[in-house]
Formats: C-alpha cells, structure tokens, sequence
C-alpha cells in the first residue's frame, strides 16, 4: 500500500434493507437517511479510537476511521467537510493528502 490510506471501519451495500450499516461486532452506527447521497457525515462510535465518517453513494455506504495515516489529525477541519473540491476524494485538511473513495488509499 504505497502512502498508505485511511482504515475503512464498515460497509453496506444497500442489499438486505437494513437502512445503515454495522461495524463488525453487529452494532449499529447510522441509519441511511441520516447521510444524503453523494455526502459525508462524521459520527461518534463507542469503542473507537476516532471519530468515524460516513460516506454514501446511492444505496452504498461505507465508514472509516476520521483520522489521517500521515498526520494522525480528523481530516475535517470543519466538521462534515471530508470530501474534496474534485467530488472524487477524501481530502485531510491538514496537509492536502487525497484518498480514494471507493477504498481510502492515498
């Protein structure tokens, strides 16, 4: 994994109508009407180390860990904001560094 890339915590495809997703211990983090399509919300997870975000396509969401692999700051600034003027990565407000969304490399 060259640069390195931001730990993805859960996933959910939209099959199954379960309307959110689950971390792998089976709890709960959001429901899916709480993300609008194509945005990005940053939520509190009990037994994480950080904050996690969420980012949501359609029916498919996926969360991961708020936290750059580089800087070891939120990448949001401002809360919310983790997704880049390009509309196509996450970007840490940091330092500028860029991940990929469909699986948070850099």
């Amino acid at each position: 994994m060259v640069g390195g890339g931001i730990a993805e915590a859960a996933q959910h495809d939209g099959v199954g109508g379960q309307g959110g997703a689950q971390v792998p211990d089976g709890r709960r983090l959001w429901r899916l009407e709480e993300v609008p399509d194509g945005e990005a919300k940053g939520v509190l997870a009990e037994g994480f180390e950080y904050e996690v975000f969420i980012h949501r396509e359609g029916e498919g969401v996926r969360a991961f860990l708020n936290s750059c692999p580089h800087q070891g700051t939120p990448l949001d600034w401002v809360p919310d904001r983790f997704i880049a003027p390009d509309g196509e990565h996450f970007l840490c407000a940091t330092h500028g560094a860029l991940f990929r969304m469909a699986d948070g490399l850099c």
